[in-house]
């Protein structure tokens, strides 16, 4: 028991030391809207998903709706070149008229 009670004693310090570091240091994350409704040509924008190449390039997909669940529904990307600061416009991947396209799921091969 007085070994299991010593384990936690320095785990407990080792976390607290790790906190007291980690707390001075400041987190900048920016946050950017990529897809908005009505203004980007949709009705609705849903099911966004993002990811990496092996170049860096950042492509944000997401369904671009004209209503809802059903009908027409495309498949819509945006890319950045350089780290997500700046942003392309709107490209429909995929456009099959009054069917759905939807459920974007990006798959990135960093082997080939």
């Amino acid at each position: 028991m007085h070994k299991l009670i010593l384990i936690f004693a320095k785990t407990l310090l080792v976390q607290l030391a790790l906190g007291t570091l980690l707390w001075g240091v400041e987190k900048s994350i920016e946050t950017q809207v990529l897809f908005r409704k009505a203004i980007d040509g949709y009705n609705n924008i849903r099911i966004p998903a993002i990811c990496v190449t092996k170049a860096g390039t950042l492509l944000a997909f997401a369904e671009g709706r004209e209503a809802g669940d059903k009908g027409d529904i495309d498949l819509i990307l945006r890319r950045s070149e350089d780290g997500g600061k700046t942003w392309g416009g709107i490209e429909v991947i995929w456009d099959d008229k009054d069917n759905t396209c939807g459920n974007p799921c990006p798959v990135v091969d960093l082997d080939t």
